[in-house]
């Protein structure tokens, strides 16, 4: 019985262990995912930044494109 036990208390331990392995693994997965998305925000903002931009350069194109139409 005594065998049992001990043997009880070595899976627990190696258990608990492994949880705790685990849960740091995640924690810190978590962590650098979190640091990977702060830092994309200012590039993605550029990006944002670039797109409007364009459109209203493309929109300001097109409306001297109709001005200049009309005048005609």
């Amino acid at each position: 019985m005594g065998s049992n036990s001990a043997l009880e208390q070595t899976i627990d331990k190696i258990l608990t262990k492994t949880e705790k392995d685990v849960l740091s693994n995640i924690r810190s997965a978590l962590t650098e995912s979190n640091q990977t998305l702060d830092d994309s925000i200012p590039k993605l903002e550029r990006e944002y930044d670039k797109i409007v931009s364009d459109g209203k350069k493309e929109a300001d194109k097109i409306e001297k494109q109709l001005i200049g139409s009309s005048d005609l």
